[in-house]
């Protein structure tokens, strides 16, 4: 706080620190959307110097930091007034000349405040810029607060001594009924009078006469008083609102130029906890025009000491998708209160999906799930030709693409309008142990359904009720990885769908409720995978139970079906199971250790048609029985019709 031993000492301060709160931002979004727009020139915005012990003196500012009249008494202090410049471009905002701004916005304040016939309140010397851009796409905010003095005038003191004696005790009481009042008075500046007690400032200093202020005033009975919130001692300097404070005498009052004047400085949170402490200050030669003074300081410094901006992100409390993320993330955490207390929440949050298509049941699963993230991607098919050289390459990239995707994720959406555009990414699901969901849609017709998989160490579940080992009369169980997948009651390979079709018979026409009511169904049936890993499905045995009064086996959250079957224009659902077939184009074992052993290269054969999924698969031994026994009905039939006819 000093500089030399001898004679007076120059007087430091200590800077300021800002603080702002969530709200004022929120508030200043509708600003700028709705009346500020492009517009650059500034806004008026209030302060508050915290009453509160700090190592710092602290400028907050909160929502009603943006009204004419700061309505806020959530932040007890004194009210400040500054100008927030928010510049409508990151480039703009960090390129401009800082130290010209700081200049130009200083020079604005005391011009200003100096057409008064005086200051309103002494919280009215507290002067700050906020320079900030708003990046209101991303909601991030930077910031820039500045606090401006200048720097050609240099103040001087004698030693600082606390005051302790009992005849300050009238001092002490005429200050704490001043500063605890009701309401709170906004000065943080004021004189204390030896004769006539507390005084304010603008009691002494007129703005239209500025030789007549003081200069009929004994000054050894005058005390300038500052009242520090941030101070402890004596031994840390006073807060940066002194050196503005006596900026503004060295403005204001000729009188006082070139001498020294009584000063008390005042600290503590509460009145019990108040300190003053005595020192006389050396202020320098009157400033009689606030433009001669070219140099100003005044910018925040951040926590390292660097004079750098600042940056405040409110993605997680402004961005809609996360403001629906909490919504629903509470309605989750209230069920564990008391209607599902073992529900996995965590083994949900932490699963990562991947869908497949973006049309309208993509859309409504993507509701549900709040994805974001969106990659153009065209699924490679069967029954649609690559061809040779570039667009064999650029399948190769898209495939690649495609697994690592897959690779990536622990849920795979089926969510595609053709039945070849599944058969991929269902053959690959199997492959890397993924589980897989489908929905299916028709005019009036759903399906969803689980393809089976081993369990993996990513589904663990806190609520898993080991729904594997149970057994149950008048049910068949089928284990999860015996489900069979999409393809698994085909013994037809997928072709070309769209080929020699209308418009009405190459989209997707559906009634508008169908999509909302699978895709729906969809997204629980995963989080009950989720609860419960590797959980069978069953299906009823009717003889076993002719009568249904057996009930199938419940997980968490109900019955964890394979596959259910919709139909809105009966109202009804059935819940099916099927076995995993052994010779299904998608998900056998005969087709899986074919991409095992030849990859992309397998991939491409059976797009180009030079490889058959029947073949592979041992589709074809089925195929030709199944003809020849109709070629041999046909020829019995024949000759039956024939000889009848002779």
């Amino acid at each position: 706080m000093t500089d030399g031993s001898l004679g007076t000492c120059i007087l430091k301060f200590l800077p300021f620190q800002s603080f702002i709160h969530n709200d004022f931002w929120h508030k200043y979004v509708d600003i700028k959307i709705d009346i500020d727009r492009l517009n650059e020139t500034g806004r008026t915005i209030l302060g508050t110097i915290a009453l509160r012990k700090n190592k710092v003196p602290m400028v907050e500012v909160t929502c009603s930091s943006l009204n004419t009249k700061y309505e806020d008494d959530s932040v007890l202090g004194f009210r400040c007034k500054g100008i927030l410049l928010n510049h409508n471009t990151l480039e703009t905002f960090k390129n401009c000349d800082k130290k010209a701004v700081l200049k130009m916005e200083a020079i604005k304040l005391y011009s200003d405040l100096l057409k008064q016939e005086s200051i309103q309140s002494s919280s009215d010397l507290v002067k700050f810029c906020l320079l900030s851009f708003a990046d209101i796409k991303k909601y991030k905010f930077y910031h820039w607060f500045a606090f401006p003095a200048p720097t050609e005038l240099i103040f001087k003191y004698d030693d600082e001594k606390t005051i302790t004696s009992i005849s300050e005790e009238r001092l002490r009481s005429c200050i704490v009924q001043f500063l605890y009042r009701k309401p709170t008075p906004n000065e943080p500046f004021f004189i204390y009078d030896v004769n006539k007690g507390i005084k304010l400032i603008s009691e002494y200093i007129q703005h239209r006469n500025k030789f007549a202020n003081f200069r009929e005033q004994d000054l050894n009975n005058l005390y300038f008083c500052c009242y520090d919130p941030s101070g402890h001692d004596i031994s840390s300097p006073p807060g940066w609102q002194f050196r503005q404070f006596l900026t503004y005498l060295v403005i204001t009052s000729p009188a006082l130029a070139e001498q020294g004047i009584k000063c008390i400085r005042i600290t503590g949170g509460t009145a019990s906890e108040l300190q003053f402490s005595e020192m006389r200050i050396y202020l320098p030669k009157h400033v009689s025009n606030v433009n001669s003074l070219s140099s100003w300081v005044g910018w925040e410094s951040d926590e390292n000491g660097k004079y750098l901006p600042r940056l405040t992100s409110l993605n997680n409390s402004m961005s809609p998708k996360r403001l629906a993320e909490n919504a629903i993330n509470l309605n989750l955490k209230l069920m564990k209160w008391r209607l599902v207390p073992s529900i996995n929440l965590t083994g949900i949050s932490r699963t990562k999906c991947l869908l497949l298509g973006a049309g309208t049941l993509g859309c409504n699963v993507a509701r549900s799930l709040l994805k974001i993230t969106g990659i153009n991607l065209k699924i490679p098919m069967p029954g649609h030709p690559v061809g040779q050289g570039n667009e064999v390459n650029e399948t190769r990239e898209i495939l690649t693409k495609l697994i690592n995707l897959i690779q990536q994720h622990d849920v795979i959406y089926l969510l595609t309008d053709s039945r070849e555009s599944r058969w991929l990414p269902t053959m690959l699901g199997r492959f890397y142990n993924k589980i897989v969901m489908n929905a299916a849609l028709g005019f009036d017709s759903y399906l969803v359904m689980r393809h089976g998989f081993q369990r993996n160490n990513i589904m663990e579940a806190e609520g898993d009720t080991n729904l594997s080992s149970t057994v149950i009369g008048g049910f068949h169980k089928i284990n999860c990885c015996d489900l069979g997948c999409y393809f698994c009651n085909d013994i037809v390979a997928p072709g070309n769908s769209m080929k020699d079709r209308t418009l009405d018979q190459q989209c997707t026409v559906t009634r508008p409720g169908v999509s909302s009511m699978a895709s729906a169904l969809a997204v629980e049936l995963m989080i009950s995978i989720i609860q419960h890993g590797d959980a069978p499905a069953y299906y009823r045995t009717p003889k076993s139970d002719p009568y249904a009064q057996q009930q199938e086996p419940e997980g968490l959250l109900g019955i964890i079906p394979h596959s259910i079957r919709g139909n809105i224009s009966t109202l009804q659902s059935m819940v099916t199971a099927t076995v995993r077939y052994a010779n299904c184009v998608a998900c056998s074992s005969l087709v899986l250790e074919r991409y095992a052993t030849s990859g992309q290269n397998f991939i491409i054969n059976i797009l180009n048609g030079s490889e058959s999924l029947e073949a592979i698969a041992g589709l074809h031994k089925l195929i030709s029985s199944i003809d020849e026994v109709n070629n041999m009905k046909d020829t019995l039939d024949f000759g039956s019709d024939f000889s009848d006819d002779s």
